[in-house]
């Protein structure tokens, strides 16, 4: 083979290698793109009363200060989780590291909870290494309360896809709280 006939077959090879990698990543990147709709869904969570909350009581706990905000013990509370039901979990705030409390966080998911109030999961921006859930909702007195916080271990590859998905809104300053 003449090295013309060589670099035209090697010149065929790579546009096809860097097409066919160019189409998988344009791929991947149109996948985790929203809608505008959807986006607008997104944003409008971190406007929600219950998402608020959470950050008041996080900065409460972090400042020692609860005035106006009111947490239940097994919001506060350290434990194992088992007690609750939950296997490989921890529970409670003073659980963790506060540093995590002092970031802002960016809501993973945010539902309605089958007992009271809302479930949120979220991530926190300067230490993305766990996922927690908050359930904020109102106590037996009626008063709107963080009454749950926990963290499961979760498997380090899920973990990784997780901050993969999120990480377009884990440093967009629109996001977080």
């Amino acid at each position: 083979m003449n090295i013309k006939k060589k670099l035209i077959l090697i010149g065929s090879f790579l546009f096809i290698a860097i097409f066919v990698v160019g189409f998988f990543i344009y791929q991947r990147n149109a996948a985790t793109k929203m809608s505008p709709e959807d986006l607008a869904r997104y944003e409008s969570v971190y406007h929600e009363y219950p998402v608020q909350y959470l950050r008041r009581a996080l900065d409460g706990y972090v400042a020692n200060n609860f005035d106006g905000i009111c947490m239940v013990p097994p919001a506060i509370l350290a434990s194992d989780g088992k007690k609750l039901g939950f296997e490989d979990s921890l529970s409670g705030l003073s659980a963790f590291d506060e540093v995590y409390y002092k970031s802002k966080f960016i809501v993973w998911s945010y539902n309605d909870n089958k007992e009271n109030g809302k479930d949120i999961m979220i991530l926190f921006r300067d230490k993305p290494d766990r996922l927690f859930y908050a359930w904020v909702g109102r106590d037996l007195g009626g008063e709107i309360c963080l009454l749950g916080f926990n963290s499961r271990d979760i498997d380090k590859k899920v973990l990784k896809n997780t901050i993969k998905t999120l990480k377009p809104s884990i440093y967009d300053e629109r996001y977080g709280i």
